[in-house]
């Protein structure tokens, strides 16, 4: 849904006149209005930031993680998949979502695209096929990472036979077979 849908609710707030002018100067720079800037930084804080704080995210460069997964041996890259599958993004989702779900996982990766910074999300559905897309330009380790975390974690969480092509250096194609009623 987006935002004009919404009922809107007005609110009156104070801030320092230099993050006034740090904010309009982005909302020029992206070409949103002042308006919409806050809008989107409240809904990325209340959508992202928060679960993220609690659960130790933590920020770093694209160029920084590339080299850490890069330097990983591909072994250790399914030994990480499997951890981070078993613990944090389930816990994660049961959290955020409180039931962890097929449903509930993909919007997990959605949100770690478009607020973490890990790519583009995209995902496309027809009957039963389902397919998602991460697009990254962070190399075919990091692609092999996303598809075996993917993978596992909706082996785990649902029994789901997945298929993964992480061969590309920059976009990992998911695709597995699910009711769409039983998402």
């Amino acid at each position: 849904m987006s935002l004009s849908r919404k009922k809107n609710v007005i609110h009156s707030i104070r801030m320092d006149r230099e993050l006034e002018e740090v904010l309009i100067k982005e909302a020029e720079a992206r070409h949103f209005t002042f308006n919409n800037l806050v809008n989107s930084i409240l809904h990325k804080y209340s959508e992202f930031d928060t679960f993220a704080e609690r659960f130790g995210f933590v920020t770093i460069t694209k160029n920084t993680f590339q080299a850490i997964v890069s330097a990983i041996s591909d072994e250790e890259i399914e030994t990480i998949a499997r951890d981070i599958s078993s613990l944090a993004l389930k816990e994660f989702t049961y959290f955020k979502y409180s039931e962890p779900s097929v449903r509930s996982f993909i919007d997990f990766l959605a949100l770690l695209c478009n607020y973490g910074g890990l790519g583009m999300f995209d995902q496309k559905s027809q009957g039963l096929d389902h397919m998602i897309i991460l697009r990254h330009n962070l190399g075919v380790k990091v692609s092999k990472l996303f598809g075996m975390i993917t993978a596992e974690t909706l082996k785990r969480m649902a029994d789901i036979d997945v298929k993964v092509d992480s061969t590309s250096e920059n976009e990992v194609d998911i695709r597995f077979k699910a009711d769409p009623f039983n998402l």
